[in-house]
């Protein structure tokens, strides 16, 4: 028999609540040319004799049990294992969507010279139902861009060519929860990123993720990848402590002091001129750069409020000059409340 086109690589720990419903999720696939390599790291649930049942029902299943030795180990023996011309990422709490493989076969054979794929992605809770819609940056050049700020690729929607990943020595164990992260930005060296602008998973976000059981590992893991991809990108060094402010911001987290909004404005600044000198961007590469660049500054003018309201509304002048979007009454009105509200709770000299 030979190779499959895509090899869907799934690790799993003690995920049966909601195992079943990912698996059938890749199973149920339009695109029918995979293997879905399946590491159980060491479940102590009922995980195991799910993953039994489905090795038995469909031989494209491939089952691999091993003592627990985290996820990056279990994501690197999958990838390790694969077959296939591309290698697609899944979660066990997550659910792909029926055209997911067969749409990002298609533009990645389209496009050679992108390495590694991601999608959008809906939240949903614990239930299923379904939250906020998270797009993320599409265009090669302002994902690469975007790199400096956050992950920019959703890992579980992720599918990579074999090749690239393999280049570059797959996960690493150097950054704990953002290893998914490191690895997208050391791609950038080696290929080009993109996603898909379609949501093609939704996403689980729910108390037993990672996010919420470790969020200061989380969020300094991430700012050593941000602190190294943003020296390599500006070509100069950058205090980490304004990177970890970067980092609060972009996952609205309050900021401490003006000085560490000015400083945090004072990154975001360099890193738009930065991409503006780069390489000439496009229309639609300024246009989305633009939007993406906007929101945080508007985001720095809400925490600046709570300080000055000078310095708040001068931020909010340049995000709207970014992105004119920031005019819309809605959002107007809502940066408005989040001002008066943080007024009232400013603290006294």
């Amino acid at each position: 028999m030979g190779s499959p086109k895509v090899s869907v690589v799934m690790p799993v720990y003690n995920g049966e609540k909601h195992l079943a419903e990912a698996v059938e999720s890749i199973l149920r696939q339009t695109f029918r040319d995979f293997e879905f390599i399946i590491i159980d790291d060491g479940s102590t649930d009922g995980s195991p004799d799910i993953l039994r049942r489905y090795q038995k029902e469909d031989d494209r299943v491939r089952v691999y049990q091993q003592e627990n030795r985290g996820c990056v180990a279990a994501s690197n023996r999958g990838c390790q294992l694969a077959r296939g011309e591309y290698v697609a990422r899944m979660d066990h709490d997550d659910v792909s969507l029926p055209q997911r493989l067969a749409k990002q076969v298609s533009y990645l054979e389209a496009h050679p010279e992108i390495g590694v794929l991601g999608t959008w992605i809906q939240e949903i809770d614990s239930r299923g139902l379904k939250r906020e819609i998270r797009p993320k940056l599409t265009k090669p050049r302002v994902v690469a861009w975007g790199l400096c700020f956050e992950s920019c690729l959703p890992n579980p929607t992720v599918m990579m060519q074999r090749a690239v990943i393999e280049r570059i020595g797959f996960y690493g164990t150097e950054v704990p929860y953002a290893d998914d992260y490191d690895l997208w930005v050391r791609a950038s060296s080696v290929t080009q990123l993109a996603n898909i602008p379609e949501v093609l998973l939704l996403y689980r976000v729910w108390p037993g993720s990672l996010t919420y059981l470790y969020p200061d590992t989380v969020q300094m893991s991430a700012a050593k990848v941000a602190h190294s991809r943003i020296a390599s990108f500006l070509g100069s060094e950058v205090p980490m402590e304004t990177v970890l402010g970067l980092r609060k911001a972009v996952t609205a987290q309050p900021l401490a002091s003006l000085q560490e909004v000015e400083d945090v404005g004072s990154l975001i600044r360099r890193l738009c001129r930065a991409f503006m000198a780069a390489d000439s961007p496009n229309r639609e590469e300024v246009r989305e750069y633009a939007r993406f660049a906007g929101t945080k500054l508007f985001y720095l003018a809400n925490a600046a409020s709570r300080f000055s309201l000078r310095r708040g509304l001068s931020f909010y002048i340049e995000a709207v000059r970014l992105n004119p979007w920031l005019l819309s009454p809605m959002v107007v009105m809502r940066g408005l409340t989040v001002i008066a509200r943080r007024r009232l709770k400013r603290p006294s000299r």
